[in-house]
């Protein structure tokens, strides 16, 4: 019986068939079928963000785990979650890569986070005899009724409630602004020129319809028409897009201002 060749094999991976899907989808947007190697935001080692403290993932979070496992565990589920732990943490220490030190990059990794910490689960429960079924009950009980509160605890890692299940500052600067951009449409035919993107979600605008709204940027600045409007914000403005602009421009007294 012949066997496939490894090329023939790695075509047939779903993983190659999803990405190129992904490759597809995306060339209608950038002309480019190999868009996620080369529009990656991250593959840049300029000092974007800042910095933070090495083992600032392992304080966000309390993940801990020294149980034992077999060699192919090892290498499948603590060596692949160790190693992605230390990378991020190694690009915020260092600040390449366009890290900002967010929590939300450990999701790549959250069926590995599952297991580690059902292996913790048994190791608690399977630590009493067999024979004491109760108490095995009673541990795993308190288990699941941390797991239930702690969104609600001060743990850096859970929810905090005031801050991320409300609009932030920017975003309701974002709402004031597009409220007054409402009040004074840009004429027809001119186009909105802004970073921002809650704000196309304000202003019900697709956010990828070249004809009303383009990306700020250097280049765009030299090729504006008269009526363009440029949203100026202080954050993806100068640190997403560029430091500062000048020229001619005739600038729109009005600066919303939230608490």
């Amino acid at each position: 019986m012949a066997t496939a060749s490894p090329i023939t094999c790695f075509l047939t991976e779903p993983l190659f068939a999803l990405f190129l899907l992904f490759a597809i989808a995306g060339y209608f947007v950038y002309r480019d079928f190999l868009w996620v190697f080369n529009k990656i935001p991250y593959a840049s080692l300029e000092h974007t963000y800042g910095s933070g403290p090495l083992f600032h993932f392992i304080f966000q979070r309390s993940l801990r785990e020294n149980l034992p496992y077999t060699p192919e565990e090892y290498l499948l589920i603590v060596f692949g979650f160790a190693a992605f732990l230390f990378a991020h943490s190694l690009f915020w220490y260092l600040s390449i890569f366009n890290s900002m030190g967010l929590k939300r990059v450990l999701l790549g990794i959250l069926p590995l986070i599952c297991l580690i910490a059902l292996r913790g689960f048994n190791f608690i429960t399977d630590a009493f005899p067999a024979n004491r079924n109760r108490i095995k009950v009673l541990m795993g009980s308190l288990v699941v009724l941390y797991v239930v509160i702690f969104p609600f605890t001060s743990n850096p890692a859970a929810i905090h409630w005031n801050k991320e299940m409300n609009l932030t500052k920017g975003q309701e600067l974002a709402k004031a602004a597009a409220a007054f951009i409402q009040d004074n449409p840009v004429r027809k035919g001119a186009k909105l020129i802004y970073k921002v993107p809650y704000l196309s979600e304000v202003l019900d605008l697709d956010h990828f319809d070249g004809q009303r709204r383009i990306d700020l940027s250097e280049g765009c600045l030299s090729s504006l028409q008269k009526d363009d409007r440029i949203v100026w914000d202080s954050w993806f403005a100068p640190v997403e897009t560029i430091a500062s602009f000048s020229g001619n421009f005739t600038r729109v007294a009005y600066r919303p201002r939230v608490g």
